[in-house]
């Protein structure tokens, strides 16, 4: 990418009912933008400016939006992919790489579903499955219409626009963002985008997308916040995460340089399975390189190790994903998914909502443990006296370090599976032990 003085020219105009900014020369594979529900195409001037250096960029203004047409016919989510790949015939275009903020990600990820073969690579930023999957926020966007009825654009902007950027966002962005959205939203097309967002959850339907895709999201979004990006990113078997620092829901605004700079990279990535060029090196090469890889596709949540643990209670219910070592639960030498430890070993542990870890205590090896979703209690034990003990609760990329030697328990919290790593600082470790007054005394696997 060239230099913020460098910046590409954005260009306007409408084709059909739609109005278009781009920037770039019309050729070769373009990168479609989408923007989300309060905004337009102006929200990815930063995009265009630097992004179509190198590249045809296009965003575009949905229907009833800022420039573009209303359309009264609009009913459903799919409505909008009609108007987009009427959009793309009319430019000539076969395919496309595809990028959405927020709805403009749900429209694209519909996109991505019902028309596979015009989507090269999708962006799915700041977004979610859609509101349908949550009676409450599916209720809440059926009411946008008529707040926007009753309070008009630029109260709405007023009292909105602050919850879509971080709370160190500067005042002349978040200036910026209301006048955007002011200027951008009115009925019945507001409406309309709510009622799609109302209608819609693709949480089924993430695994069907074969298109390689990147989720990108602002570690500090209120509105669609990580812990959904990495759903969006479990379930569907083509994409990686990636997390902008200090960025809300605008995070394209907001770190555009970052922002730009995962999207660049991305898009110039020529394999589909998202990894550097395999054939340029031999095949010991790419065997070896093989060989130190777990893919998130391979793993699977195993039930059964643990299973024996459900003997003293059912809240010890829970599961492990193993990626490099057994853990401290059992032996898997036969399971060739797994990458043999030789210093450390790394899996995941998947709780529900209520499970326990009980009580136990690794004399060999640290153990540590990071949070990737949810919430987890975790307690240590006095060794001299059983009764005492401390908690701390850990959030979403918390991490604490259990010394050897010291006993610990866990639990999930909250109302949500609980997912996180845990990492044992030896290769081979030893079977825990248990405290004398834990219920798993005299629980064995047989």
């Amino acid at each position: 990418m060239g230099t913020v003085d460098q910046r590409a020219k954005i260009r306007h105009r409408s084709v059909g009912p739609l109005a278009i900014a781009e920037a770039g020369e019309p050729r070769g594979t373009p990168l479609l933008l989408l923007h989300g529900i309060g905004s337009s195409s102006s929200g990815f001037a930063d995009q265009l400016a630097v992004l179509g250096q190198t590249r045809w960029c296009i965003a575009v203004d949905a229907p009833g939006y800022a420039a573009s047409d209303d359309d009264p016919s609009i009913a459903s989510l799919d409505d909008y992919v009609g108007h987009y790949i009427r959009l793309l015939d009319a430019l000539l275009v076969d395919l496309t790489d595809l990028l959405g903020v927020s709805w403009g990600g749900v429209i694209a990820t519909r996109i991505a579903l019902r028309h596979p073969s015009r989507v090269r690579r999708l962006v799915l930023a700041d977004t979610s499955r859609g509101s349908g999957r949550d009676p409450e926020k599916a209720a809440a966007m059926r009411a946008r219409s008529e707040i926007l009825a009753t309070e008009g654009p630029e109260q709405l902007a007023r009292s909105r626009s602050h919850r879509l950027l971080s709370p160190n966002a500067p005042a002349e962005l978040v200036e910026r963002v209301s006048r955007s959205m002011a200027s951008s939203i009115r009925l019945p097309g507001y409406g309309q985008a709510a009622v799609s967002m109302a209608d819609t959850d693709h949480t089924e339907a993430l695994a069907l997308i074969e298109t390689p895709t990147l989720v990108v999201v602002g570690a500090l979004d209120m509105i669609c916040p990580p812990a959904e990006a990495e759903q969006i990113a479990s379930l569907h078997p083509q994409s990686r995460l990636v997390v902008i620092d200090g960025a809300g829901h605008l995070a394209n605004q907001e770190r555009p340089d970052e922002f730009n700079q995962q999207i660049d990279e991305f898009l110039q990535r020529k394999d589909p399975e998202m990894s550097t060029d395999a054939e340029t090196g031999t095949d010991e090469l790419n065997e070896l390189m093989d060989s130190f890889m777990a893919t998130r596709e391979s793993r699977t949540e195993d039930w059964d190790t643990l299973a024996f643990q459900t003997k003293a209670g059912d809240q010890f219910r829970r599961a492990q994903v193993r990626y490099m070592g057994s853990g401290g639960t059992g032996r898997h030498e036969q399971d060739e998914r797994i990458i043999q430890a030789e210093n450390f070993t790394f899996s995941n542990m998947f709780l529900p909502p209520g499970a326990e870890g009980p009580e136990h205590n690794h004399h060999d090896a640290e153990e540590a443990f990071f949070v990737l979703e949810g919430t987890l209690e975790v307690r240590i034990h006095d060794l001299d006296d059983g009764t005492k003990s401390v908690a701390r609760k850990l959030g979403y990329r918390d991490f604490i370090k259990i010394p050897a030697g010291v006993p610990r328990s866990l639990k999930n919290t909250g109302d949500t599976p609980a997912l996180f790593c845990v990492m044992l600082g030896t290769g081979t470790p030893q079977i825990p032990t248990y405290p004398a007054t834990s219920p798993m005394v005299g629980i064995t696997r047989d």
